[in-house]
């Protein structure tokens, strides 16, 4: 599968989809190393007020048909994981720009986001490696899954706090929506937190938010940021097993750090 005989059909098939405002090919297929058994890798960014979980299978079914391909993967950037958005923008080709207005405030958003968090992430990424060399993750693959689900939901939380303060207070949906988010982002790391010392029994945490804080003294992450992530866990505590008293200021509120677990991811 070549770059250059999928870019004409993706193209004709995406035309009339007048909500996707931008398509890249990315992957195997963007860089000329595309085998017999790749897959094709399509991201796109849609309107914003388009129903994402409802187009997402639409795309993908509708761009099968194009390439007469089963094996289509389709990325939606607006919930998209800030290091899998970036990465697409690094190395991904163009095929729709709709708005290059967008596209630039969408470019701009994304890599000054990945480069912000970018330090932090090498920090993490050397613990991690370090304790693997070690043999000390039972398993590796159950923190990067996790790692990666906070990505997505704090993906998500942007686009609620993207709304603003005043429609989010306002909206009682977007309040449920964001519970959910923050309380699976926050037991995310809560669980990669617990993997990690697992091997530790000197740092067996007494709660969760004792978690962090022997992680910080594993030395995989900082202090500051160990302290405010427990505070992060009285919240995932609250909106367990006191849903009913939630106060969707508080809730706004933790929209506004959600760079602690950006950090932590």
């Amino acid at each position: 599968m070549r770059h250059d005989d999928v870019v004409a059909p993706l193209r004709e098939c995406l035309a009339p989809e007048d909500d996707v405002v931008l398509a890249y090919v990315f992957g195997s297929v963007a860089r000329g190393r595309a085998g017999p058994l790749s897959d094709l890798d399509v991201a796109v960014l849609l309107a914003d007020d388009a129903d994402i979980g409802r187009r997402h299978l639409e795309l993908i079914a509708a761009l099968t048909s194009s390439i007469k391909s089963s094996e289509v993967d389709v990325v939606i950037l607006n919930d998209a994981p800030v290091a899998l958005a970036y990465r697409v923008l690094r190395d991904g080709r163009p095929i729709v720009n709709r708005n290059e207005r967008v596209r630039v405030g969408h470019w701009v958003a994304t890599v000054d986001r990945y480069l912000d968090m970018e330090p932090m992430r090498r920090t993490l990424a050397a613990g991690l490696q370090h304790r693997l060399e070690e043999g000390r993750l039972v398993d590796p693959d159950a923190v990067r899954r996790r790692l990666r689900e906070i990505d997505r939901r704090v993906a998500r939380l942007g686009r609620i706090q993207a709304t603003g303060r005043g429609a989010f207070v306002a909206d009682p949906g977007l309040q449920t929506q964001a519970e959910r988010h923050l309380q699976l982002a926050i037991q995310s790391a809560i669980d990669i937190a617990l993997h990690i010392v697992a091997e530790d029994s000197a740092a067996t945490p007494e709660d969760y938010g004792s978690s962090f804080s022997a992680l910080a003294g594993l030395d995989v992450i900082g202090r500051p940021l160990a302290q405010r992530l427990r505070v992060a866990v009285g919240l995932r505590n609250v909106l367990v097993h006191a849903y009913l008293d939630v106060d969707p200021e508080r809730i706004w509120d933790q929209l506004s750090g959600l760079t602690d677990l950006e950090e932590f991811s």
